[in-house]
C-alpha cells in the first residue's frame, strides 16, 4: 500500500494567533511541488509574520521546495523587529523605518504621523498599488489584511491583531521598538512634512479665536492645512503619552 508523501511543519508558539485553538505542529501532504512559502500561506500564515525557517540545522529560504518526509521549524522574528541586517528570507531595509497602511488601518496612519514616521495612507489604493509602493519606496505594510501580505512584493510587513486604533498603536510600539521622532511635525492628512511659518503669513485663514490667542503655526506646503498647538494638541499628546509614548 503506497502512503501519500507528506512533511511535518512545527511553528513556534508565537503562531498561536494563526492556529486559534488547534496544534503548532500540522503534517501536509505533498500534493504538488510548492514553494515552502507556497505551503505556509496556505496555511494563513503570511510570508511576513516569518522570522526563519529551518530543516534540521539548515536554514531555508522561501523558494525551498519541501521533500518528503522533511521536518521544518518555523520561528518568529525576534522583536523589536530589526530590518538593518539582510537575511535568508527577506533584504536589508536601506533606509530610515517607514510605513503604509491600508484602508483597514487608515486611523493608526493618523497615530504615527503624529509621532513624526513617515505612514503613506490613502483608502483609493488598490492592494496592487500598496505592494508596488512598499517595494518601491521600502515601506512596512500595516493591514489587518492576510491576503494582501501574502504577495511576495512585499518584504517588510505587520499584521495588526487588534480592530481597535490605540491598541494597534500599543502593537507597532512593541513590535517595532518604537519611539516618538518629531511630534507633530507631519500633516496628518497627506503626510508632507510640516513648515514653520509666520503667523501674518496665514491670518487670512484663522479664526478670529485662534488669531487673539496663538502666535506659533506650522504649514502644510501639499494641502495648505495650517496647524497650531490648540487644545487639540493637548489632546493628542495626552492620547500618545496613554499609549506609552514620552512626549
Amino acid at each position: 500500500m503506497s502512503t501519500t508523501p507528506f512533511i511535518v511543519l512545527c511553528f513556534s508558539k508565537e503562531y498561536q494567533y494563526f492556529f486559534k485553538h488547534q496544534e503548532l505542529e500540522v503534517t501536509y501532504p505533498l500534493q504538488r511541488k510548492a514553494s515552502i512559502k507556497d505551503i505556509i500561506e496556505a496555511l494563513g500564515v503570511p510570508h511576513t509574520e516569518i522570522g526563519s525557517l529551518y530543516r534540521g540545522t539548515q536554514k531555508l529560504n522561501f523558494s525551498y521546495i519541501p521533500e518528503a518526509f522533511d521536518k521544518i521549524n518555523i520561528f518568529y522574528h525576534t522583536l523589536p523587529l530589526d530590518f538593518s541586517q539582510k537575511t535568508k528570507l527577506r533584504p536589508k531595509l536601506e533606509k530610515e523605518l517607514s510605513f503604509i497602511c491600508d484602508v483597514n488601518v487608515g486611523k493608526l496612519a493618523v497615530l504615527l504621523r503624529m509621532l513624526g514616521f513617515d505612514t503613506l495612507f490613502a483608502a483609493r489604493l488598490r492592494d496592487e498599488q500598496i505592494a508596488h509602493l512598499a517595494s518601491l519606496e521600502q515601506r512596512v505594510v500595516l493591514t489587518k489584511d492576510i491576503g494582501l501580505l501574502k504577495r511576495k512584493q512585499i518584504h517588510f510587513g505587520y499584521l495588526l491583531r487588534s480592530s481597535n486604533p490605540d491598541e494597534q498603536l500599543q502593537e507597532i510600539k512593541r513590535v517595532f521598538g518604537l519611539k516618538p521622532r518629531s511630534f507633530f511635525q507631519r500633516c496628518l492628512l497627506c503626510n508632507t512634512p510640516l513648515k514653520p511659518v509666520a503667523k501674518k503669513d496665514v491670518l487670512p485663514l484663522l479664526e478670529p479665536r485662534t488669531k487673539k490667542y496663538f502666535q506659533e503655526f506650522h504649514f502644510c506646503p501639499q494641502c495648505k492645512k495650517v496647524y497650531w498647538p490648540g487644545s487639540h494638541f493637548e489632546k493628542m499628546k495626552k492620547r500618545l503619552q496613554l499609549n506609552g509614548f514620552k512626549i
